[in-house]
């Protein structure tokens, strides 16, 4: 019974992918003044948003600064894809690598992800700016972290327009940090009839649980 539960609720929660997703700002700027190139390459699966790295190393005492801003649109359907449901929240997620130059120590640095989320009129309907301060011991082999932080909707958006300001500053000595990707995992409201859907089918499991 639990195995068909799981698979009703995966059939339900994957119907619905749609969301069409523009990259409008994408900025960087460094401790010494210079606009380093990522090569971000912009991938989408359902309701995620990805922005994949290379080259972007930070070095002892050094920061890195990644303005990313894009559209997305829930309404735009495709042959064989209904329409996306609203979504409600939004998470985004650093992911990289953490190494020492030479031997083992401890490795720290902070990051900071600012995330403003506007309607397609302006409006402001989330916001947040965590703050996080990594550290631990690593040696000279790339340690991978990832930093999550969720910003949720004052109501739910079928459109918008996400404002990411993402700050890393390497504050150990001898030490390098690696920004491999940002990404961006939106979360649709429950359709009512969806919902409907998942309740009439766990019923009818109980039901036959009980024959």
């Amino acid at each position: 019974m639990k195995r068909n539960l799981i698979i009703l609720g995966l059939g339900l929660t994957t119907a619905a992918n749609a969301t069409l997703f523009n990259t409008t700002v994408f900025t960087t700027y460094d401790s010494d003044g210079n606009s380093p190139s990522l090569s971000p390459s912009f991938v989408t699966s359902g309701d995620s948003y990805t922005a994949n790295f290379t080259g972007a190393v930070i070095t002892s005492g050094k920061w890195l600064d990644i303005t990313w801003w894009h559209t997305f649109d829930t309404t735009q359907a495709s042959p064989g894809s209904p329409v996306s449901a609203p979504y409600s929240q939004v998470t985004q997620t650093m992911n990289g690598f953490v190494r020492q130059l030479t031997g083992s120590g401890v490795a720290t640095f902070t990051a900071s992800l600012t995330e403003n989320t506007l309607s397609p009129s302006g409006s402001p309907m989330g916001s947040s700016n965590p703050v996080f301060n990594f550290s631990q011991t690593v040696g000279t082999t790339w340690v991978p972290f990832s930093l999550s932080a969720t910003t949720v909707f004052s109501s739910p958006m079928t459109a918008g327009l996400s404002q990411k300001d993402d700050l890393l500053f390497n504050t150990s000595q001898g030490v390098e940090v690696q920004i491999t990707s940002i990404s961006q995992t939106y979360s649709p409201v429950p359709e009512p009839a969806s919902m409907m859907a998942l309740g009439l089918g766990v019923a009818a499991l109980l039901r036959r649980k009980r024959k």
